[in-house]
């Protein structure tokens, strides 16, 4: 699905990516681990098309993600950001929330009730008036995280990029949320992109694991060998800090 060649990022003197090449299959989940600063947002965004790399090429099935329309191909990916509080307007209900992405490609309609519903009995959030009714701060962290998910699948994206997507909610809330991640991409085959620092988080939900140190990618093999034998120093580093944490 996404085929990333040689790619660098620069942001003024500061050097994020340096030549990373990595490839993401249909229907993989691929998670992309390294600590802050490491670059894996930024790399993370350049797939997404959000950001243009300095050097190299992004390819999404073949074509060049800088040669495809920027609105046509924000429908075939879907982001789930770090803080729902910081991504979703503390303005706008749950109802709205999730109908944005409709009004942004021109699709609101009589139909789309239907689908926001639709979408929220996915991640397992109620659909009467009431809820549809709440703001942000009226949510939980979990459900707010939820309907961050219903709003990035609203368009039925083929991949999902999901951004440090469950580090800020309590342990239990974080298991029912990765669940649920997997649940929805089995059932729907899409891709996925789990960027995470914790590669204990990464071993439970990725098919493939892609370690970033420094702006290069240090290991990329299955979740289970890179786990199982990691060949380089900071993904021992790594392993040794999750095992400790429990």
């Amino acid at each position: 699905m996404i085929s990333v060649k040689d790619v660098s990022k620069s942001y003024k003197d500061l050097r994020v990516l340096s030549d990373v090449s990595l490839a993401l299959d249909e229907g993989e989940i691929l998670a992309l681990v390294g600590e802050t600063g490491s670059g894996k947002t930024t790399l993370a965004y350049l797939i997404a098309g959000t950001i243009k790399p300095d050097g190299g090429e992004i390819l999404f099935r073949g074509r060049g993600v800088s040669d495809i329309d920027r609105k046509e191909f924000a429908k075939t990916v879907g982001i789930v950001y770090q803080s729902p509080r910081d991504s979703i307007s503390h303005r706008f209900t749950v109802f709205e929330t999730i109908a944005e992405p409709l009004h942004i490609h021109g699709e609101f309609d009589d139909e789309s009730r239907g689908r926001i519903e639709s979408a929220l009995r996915e991640v397992q959030l109620p659909v009467d008036e009431y809820f549809l009714q709440k703001y942000p701060h009226e949510l939980s962290g979990g459900e707010l995280q939820r309907v961050a998910i219903a709003r990035a699948l609203i368009m039925k994206p083929h991949l999902l990029i999901a951004d440090e997507s469950t580090s800020f909610l309590d342990p239990s809330v974080q298991a029912k949320v990765l669940r649920l991640l997997l649940d929805l991409q089995n059932e729907r085959g899409i891709s996925m992109l789990f960027v995470t620092h914790d590669i204990g988080v990464a071993r439970k939900v990725s098919d493939r694991i892609a370690v970033l140190h420094g702006g290069d990618i240090v290991e990329n093999a299955p979740a289970h060998r890179v786990i199982a034998n990691p060949e380089h120093p900071y993904t021992k580093q790594l392993i040794g800090v999750a095992k400790g944490g429990g």
